[in-house]
């Protein structure tokens, strides 16, 4: 992108094939430190494209109209996402180790991992509702909710994501936490 930059605006460089050099890299960070080589979060186009100025603005005008037309209190707001976990490391965390021992190991499992789907409930003023694990899976052995926060709701789906059936089992889930009434 250097070299484009400066044949763009017609400078002088010293650019060879058509790229900067390492050498260049290493200055130009050096002059600006408050920049640093970062590994990004990989975004899908969908989710890039679907967030912008335009769509933000028509879901808080969405929202202000509900707000004012139902007469919502900031703690009867609340936002649900769907996120999957897996359940084994892809690769392990960096740890500290003595200095200038060669091998620093880690045990591992062979095992791929699955995806658990949760689904994580909370209101605009903190106030969480237990999460909903999704499995895949045909039944739900208790032993899978083991050691989880109290009470989290166990699902399972074919595809351990939501469907029509969890979602309504869910909101029943939600209903019964949050207890709405006509006032409320």
């Amino acid at each position: 992108m250097a070299y484009q930059v400066a044949v763009c605006n017609h400078l002088q460089h010293p650019f060879k094939n058509e790229k900067a050099g390492d050498q260049w890299v290493a200055d130009f960070m050096r002059r600006h430190r408050s920049l640093s080589l970062r590994t990004p979060e990989t975004t899908s186009i969908a989710r890039s494209q679907g967030f912008n100025r335009v769509s933000a603005l028509r879901f808080f005008t969405l929202l202000r109209e509900q707000v004012e037309k139902h007469h919502f209190k900031v703690d009867d707001i609340y936002n649900v996402d769907e996120t999957a976990v897996k359940t084994s490391a892809s690769k392990p965390p960096k740890i500290i180790a003595q200095t200038g021992k060669r091998q620093v190991g880690v045990i591992s499992s062979l095992e791929k991992g699955a995806l658990i789907t949760s689904l994580v409930c909370c209101s605009a003023t903190g106030q969480f509702i237990p999460p909903a694990l999704i499995f895949v899976r045909k039944r739900l052995p208790p032993a899978l909710l083991d050691r989880e926060p109290p009470g989290t709701l166990g699902l399972v789906s074919d595809s351990g994501w939501v469907n029509s059936a969890v979602l309504l089992q869910w909101m029943k889930f939600f209903v019964e936490r949050v207890t709405p009434s006509n006032e409320h």
